[in-house]
């Protein structure tokens, strides 16, 4: 969808090279090391600035090997439980999952990804042991 408005706008074709996981460091690390030649934009999400404190070694320098043009996009972030799950308020799912330990599971986009950071803060906050299931990545269209 970006990449369909960025050609409009600019009159030429833009091609979209979808490059997910590891938090976004794979895509990245292909973005930093093409050629600069100004045809090379890339697209990363918050955990461009979190990437230096979650890998020891970084293939790329996230200070040094880009240059910030814009910010596309700002969302929220939501807590969802499946329908089956006997919780409708954040205080019943917090009382659920301290009741069973170890029990309850929590999806992310991947290691490292704005998500998973979210969600290990939320239970460290609310004093919750639950498994994390990192995906890939995030979903594609």
């Amino acid at each position: 969808m970006v990449g369909a408005q960025l050609g409009e706008r600019l009159g030429q074709s833009v091609v979209v090279d979808n490059r997910g996981g590891a938090g976004g460091t794979i895509g990245t690390d292909i973005a930093a090391k093409a050629a600069p030649d100004g045809y090379t934009l890339l697209l990363i999400s918050v955990a461009h600035a979190f990437n230096p404190a979650m890998y020891r070694k970084l293939p790329y320098d996230p200070e040094k090997a880009f240059a910030p043009v814009g910010m596309v996009a700002a969302g929220p972030v939501a807590l969802m439980v499946h329908p089956a799950v006997p919780a409708h308020t954040v205080k019943e799912l917090i009382e659920l999952v301290k009741a069973s330990p170890g029990k309850f599971n929590y999806a992310t986009a991947g290691v490292g990804s704005f998500q998973h950071l979210a969600s290990e803060l939320f239970k460290l906050q609310a004093g919750l042991d639950m498994v994390h299931i990192p995906y890939k990545a995030a979903g594609r269209q």
